[in-house]
């Protein structure tokens, strides 16, 4: 019976030091972090297609040699990705063609994003494929000869190029404080106008140009328009000389806060194939609107 009992004790101190050292073993993380002790300003990713120069500034992420408004969104995922490396393992020590050809970090797909501060270099990260799972990559850190499996998609966060960057964001207001919104096209001209609030009674959408008796639309109609003109992003940014057609498929207006945003689309294309390129008051670039966007600025005051 004495044996019995301290060979059950020799099993329970047995289990409980296996135990312990799994324990031990789960709380060590295999996982390396790499991060820099500086903060970079300026982000350059070389490809085989061109070089795309990212830049924090004090008012904000620029992108490209014009200094486009970057989307910060966009810019933060990059700035993250290099300064802070999570490294899951070393798969090579070795940097040889064969080696550096398994792991994608050769050739056109592979490209080099280095971070810089003050025009000193603090980082260059090599970017390879994606593993397996598509949410690791293979990269190179400082042309060292480690080989790293790293956490993130590098290419689909930093492989990106200057249009890809640039904020797509025309203009953004409080719906509250738009004012009139003026119509101008060959097919509809029109505006409205809010007016202040009353004795406690709520302001109020009013059509005070271009209707006709019985034409305007109810209240709830107007109100939900002005919101809709809020905000505006761009579908895409036209290329550096891209001309704009005579004439005008339509202008709409927006007051907003005491200034006027005008927004004047045309029509390019064939039938079957339109396009609706724009420039703004809003913007020295020209640019391309979604149809339902562009529609907008011509639309008619009986179809709201």
């Amino acid at each position: 019976m004495k044996a019995r009992k301290t060979a059950l004790l020799a099993s329970i101190a047995v289990l409980l030091g296996i135990y312990i050292i799994q324990l031990v073993l789960a709380g060590r993380s295999s996982v390396k972090t790499l991060t820099l002790k500086t903060e970079p300003d300026t982000y350059t990713i070389a490809a085989s297609d061109g070089t795309t120069v990212l830049k924090k500034t004090p008012d904000g992420w620029t992108v490209g040699d014009k200094d486009y408004a970057a989307n910060e969104t966009s810019a933060v995922s990059v700035a993250n990705a290099v300064k802070e490396i999570k490294v899951l393992d070393t798969v090579s020590h070795a940097d040889s063609e064969a080696e550096l050809e398994r792991y994608g970090l050769t050739g056109a797909d592979s490209f080099t994003v280095t971070a810089s501060a003050g025009g000193k270099t603090l980082r260059t990260i090599t970017v390879g494929k994606a593993s397996s799972t598509m949410s690791q990559t293979y990269i190179k850190v400082d042309g060292g000869k480690e080989i790293y499996l790293a956490s993130g998609s590098y290419k689909n966060t930093c492989g990106k190029n200057t249009d890809d960057l640039r904020s797509r964001e025309l203009y953004n207001v409080n719906a509250e404080e738009i004012t009139k919104v003026a119509v101008a096209s060959p097919d509809a001209s029109w505006q409205m106008e809010k007016s202040a609030p009353q004795n406690g009674a709520p302001a109020v959408w009013a059509v005070t140009a271009g209707t006709t008796a019985g034409e305007e639309p109810a209240q709830e109609k107007l109100s939900t328009f002005a919101s809709s003109l809020a905000h505006m992003g761009v579908q895409s940014w036209a290329e550096d000389g891209t001309e704009l057609p005579d004439t005008p498929a339509g202008t709409i207006t927006v007051t907003a806060g005491g200034r006027d945003i005008t927004v004047t689309v045309y029509h390019t294309g064939s039938a079957d194939d339109v396009q609706y390129l724009a420039v703004s008051s809003e913007s020295p670039y020209k640019f391309y609107l979604a149809k339902y966007m562009a529609d907008k600025a011509s639309q008619k005051l009986s179809e709201l």
